[in-house]
């Protein structure tokens, strides 16, 4: 028998995971622009306010080589592992995303519960949350492939999945968080090969209800509008501050 008929029998999962050092410089490429754009626009008030003007400098750099060193770590991680734990993922992301709401717990800043306290750093629930429910769909996916391309009951049940996430991250708000979401799902479902009139079904009303949560909240609104006018005046402190 061949190696590569072998090779084909092997499910994906259960590959150990490609080594890509392009990402690698990619992502350090990415982290050296941020750093560059971050100490520009922080320069002065880093100096008047503590005296240094690299200070924000310094504490993004090692967030950064904290975060390089995860990512180097977590490449050599098998595929298979991911597999096993997602369910537990998804447990903890939807604990978390509870947790935040709980009054005491999470941390209000203008009106948005989203962060918990840890003393050393603020906790964001629904950033890990992106990338754990990510993890579980994708191996839902991969398990049930025909089951999701065949039948509504496959579709459904990560629909459900994330409709329950997006139910959570709407009380925080954190509508950001909420669409990138929602458009990675759909993608992971539409390249599982889900017929297309289903995910056109469902995609109607998402786009529905994300609409009416853009007029009901005028801030939402001001935030897209920002783009056409980052350097009004309204907008340079309002609405497009991250922008200018």
């Amino acid at each position: 028998m061949s190696m590569a008929s072998v090779s084909h029998r092997i499910p994906i999962s259960a590959r150990p995971a490609p080594r890509f050092n392009g990402l690698l410089l990619v992502v350090s490429l990415l982290i050296t622009f941020g750093l560059l754009m971050m100490t520009s626009a922080s320069i002065e008030i880093a100096s008047s306010q503590y005296g240094d003007p690299f200070f924000h400098l310094k504490r993004q750099t090692i967030f950064a080589l904290m975060g390089l060193a995860g990512m180097l770590i977590t490449l050599h991680i098998p595929m298979y592992f991911w597999r096993r734990i997602s369910w537990f993922l998804l447990m903890a992301s939807f604990a978390l995303l509870l947790l935040v709401l709980v009054p005491g717990v999470g941390k209000v800043v203008n009106g948005s519960a989203r962060w918990i306290d840890l003393g050393l750093f603020n906790l964001q629930p629904s950033e890990l949350a992106k990338v754990f429910i990510v993890i579980y769909i994708a191996s839902y996916l991969e398990r049930h492939a025909e089951e999701v391309r065949e039948q509504w009951s496959g579709f459904l049940k990560p629909m459900l999945v994330i409709g329950a996430a997006v139910v959570l991250l709407h009380f925080e708000p954190d509508h950001g968080a909420l669409v990138i979401l929602m458009l990675t799902a759909f993608c992971l479902i539409f390249l599982a090969g889900a017929k297309f009139y289903r995910l056109l079904l469902m995609l109607v009303p998402c786009v529905g209800a994300v609409t009416y949560i853009a007029i009901m909240k005028p801030y939402v609104i001001a935030r897209f509008s920002s783009y056409l006018n980052p350097w009004a005046a309204e907008n340079v402190y309002g609405g497009g501050y991250q922008l200018t």
